[in-house]
């Protein structure tokens, strides 16, 4: 299985993770997601994810309802969304 971000679920490779506080690449969080130690957008609930994640698979033309499918069941497996 791939790696891939724990917040967004987009794959993870060297060039697009996210900065640790001490600046090593974060092993779990994209660069889109997680700088510095830190999200981006703290605040984000899994809700307003799912949305951007909607989003952007429409930019890559896939049906709405296949993104829709996709991010309620990938997204609250990641650990970002855990409770």
């Amino acid at each position: 299985m791939k790696s891939m971000c724990q917040s967004c679920a987009q794959p993870l490779k060297t060039n697009n993770k996210g900065t640790e506080k001490d600046g090593s690449l974060s092993p779990e969080y994209c660069n889109l997601c997680y700088q510095n130690g830190v999200f981006k957008d703290p605040d984000l609930t899994l809700d307003q994810m799912k949305a951007i994640y909607v989003e952007a698979m429409k930019k890559m033309h896939f049906p709405r309802f296949i993104g829709k499918t996709m991010a309620n069941s990938q997204l609250p497996k990641l650990k970002r969304w855990k409770v």
